[in-house]
């Protein structure tokens, strides 16, 4: 198994096992009730990761308990999605090419 595919079962198991979500399709929301949490993979050279528009049209505030959660080599960053969309998800972030619809890709620091 490659160091990328380990990372990903870590938070596999994290979000499904410990924290009783369901993964929704095979994509990076997962679910439990109203509890929707996006939990995006983390390149790790360049602290960044990207959220899709596609997955954001899934993401409903008046209706879910949304949140963000990245694993970062051996932390876990958690936001509330809503106060993250508004502040972090601007027309800076937001990035588009030809063969890719738009998403935001953020750097951690």
């Amino acid at each position: 198994m490659s160091v990328a595919s380990e990372a990903s079962q870590v938070n596999l198991d994290f979000l499904i096992n410990d924290l009783g979500l369901r993964q929704v399709s095979n994509t990076a929301l997962f679910r439990k009730g109203n509890i929707l949490v996006i939990s995006p993979s983390v390149q790790n050279k360049s602290n960044t990761f990207e959220l899709g528009e596609s997955l954001m049209k899934k993401y409903d505030p008046e209706t879910d308990e949304g949140y963000l959660l990245i694993r970062i080599k051996d932390k876990f960053l958690m936001a509330k999605l809503h106060p993250f969309q508004r502040k972090m998800m601007t027309a800076e972030t937001e990035k588009s090419t030809k063969s890719k619809p738009s998403f935001w890709k953020i750097q951690c620091y």
